[in-house]
């Protein structure tokens, strides 16, 4: 991560204690997750009848994201990106799995973390003809899933292949 860091002093009040989101800001991320799975859904035709979600789940998720947001501020002195943001959720979701696909057994939650992930690099990319074309090629579509499924991948790695394309 790439920001000017602010000169601590080295004491404990020096970092600020976190603070959870209200239920207000819960529930509206809550809500915009809610939107993006469904749209998702609909892309890739999903049967949204036959998929149940974990509401804890999401809800922990939700303030995991949020406290990394805050763990930038106070490491790194800068805000986290958008697309590394949507790195941490993709992280997030395949470590909880909160989704689950009773009519096929699909694993719905990679599948919506490679979503979520080039969602995130499409907005972010410069070169948009080549995200395109990376959105629409088989093979890094398929090795993406197979990374997120079967690769112990951290929240950095994650972070890191979505940074490449922030050139």
């Amino acid at each position: 991560m790439m920001c000017t860091t602010e000169k601590k002093t080295g004491r404990l009040d020096d970092y600020r204690e976190y603070m959870p989101l209200s239920a207000e800001e819960t529930s509206e991320e809550l809500t915009e997750l809610e939107n993006l799975f469904a749209q998702f859904a609909k892309e890739n035709n999903f049967d949204t009848t036959q998929i149940d979600y974990n509401k804890k789940s999401l809800i922990e998720i939700i303030h995991r994201v949020d406290k990394r947001k805050v763990y930038s501020k106070v490491f790194y002195g800068c805000e986290i990106s958008e697309r590394n943001q949507a790195a941490i959720l993709c992280y997030w979701i395949l470590k909880f799995l909160p989704f689950y696909n009773r009519q096929d057994g699909r694993n719905v939650n990679i599948w919506f973390a490679v979503f979520l992930f080039l969602r995130a690099v499409t907005y972010a990319g410069k070169d948009i003809e080549q995200i395109t074309c990376l959105r629409k090629n088989q093979q890094y579509l398929k090795d993406l899933f197979y990374a997120f499924q079967y690769r112990h991948l951290s929240k950095e790695a994650i972070m890191a292949i979505a940074e490449t394309f922030a050139a």
